[in-house]
């Protein structure tokens, strides 16, 4: 098929695909939309970065009620509960919930480097989603185009029956859903994303704000109750050493 034989107002490089799309037809209509694994792995990320979220969020709902389960106690009867054992089950408890509360932690840390990861690798697959999504567009502009009147001659002299050009209708309507669907699924990244990010920085708050305050102030009550048990001063001033 020479150039000449083309409609006026057609760009070059869409007169290049065109031309070559009615040298064979057939084998165009197969072309359209054969992209590389289009959207091929995203349900098994997603689900990957759902499952992290889930665990991330479990330990943020964990850590939080844990330390809350240890509080100081009241200040009446301390020394009945001194020689009664109860300062010590005290003691022993707020050491037994200390390791819960690190071994939660730990567990946070390796989880929230798992989560980040995971966050990277949806931005780089959201960004080959947006190239593939790209690519099956253009082919959707050129199925369009070559379906159209201005290009009824062409495919009239191309030799090709009308279930050939009822099947280029179907591949683009195919097409136009893949394309959707993959839309759909650029948002599904975007909300997991910004969801991931925010129970990473809830654990991040937990981790280096609410335990270390947790540790210092039950630290102080247990060293203060020892004290009042021995008889010794604990009327300590902050930002003051004994």
């Amino acid at each position: 098929m020479k150039a000449a034989e083309l409609p006026v107002h057609v760009s070059g490089d869409a007169s290049l695909r065109i031309r070559t799309f009615f040298r064979d037809p057939e084998r165009g209509i197969d072309t359209l939309g054969a992209v590389e694994g289009a959207g091929r792995d995203a349900l098994d990320l997603l689900d990957r970065v759902s499952a992290s979220q889930s665990r991330l969020s479990e330990l943020n709902q964990r850590l939080v009620p844990l330390m809350a389960r240890f509080r100081e106690p009241g200040q009446a009867g301390r020394v009945w509960r001194w020689f009664t054992g109860e300062q010590l089950a005290d003691e022993l408890g707020f050491q037994r919930v200390s390791r819960e509360v690190e071994s939660c932690a730990e567990r946070g840390v390796a989880e929230t480097a798992i989560l980040r990861e995971l966050i990277d690798a949806l931005g780089q697959d959201r960004q080959r989603l947006e190239r593939e999504i790209g690519l099956i567009e253009d082919d959707i502009a050129l199925g369009r185009a070559i379906a159209s009147d201005r290009f009824a001659k062409l495919r009239d002299l191309s030799g090709c029956d009308g279930e050939t050009w009822q099947r280029l209708s179907r591949r683009v309507g195919n097409l136009e859903a893949i394309a959707t669907s993959l839309r759909l699924t650029q948002q599904q990244y975007g909300v997991a994303i910004e969801h991931s990010k925010t129970v990473a920085s809830r654990f991040d708050e937990i981790r280096t704000l609410l335990i270390p305050i947790w540790y210092q102030r039950m630290g102080f009550a247990l060293f203060a109750r020892r004290a009042a048990s021995t008889g010794q001063p604990a009327d300590f001033e902050e930002g003051t050493s004994s």
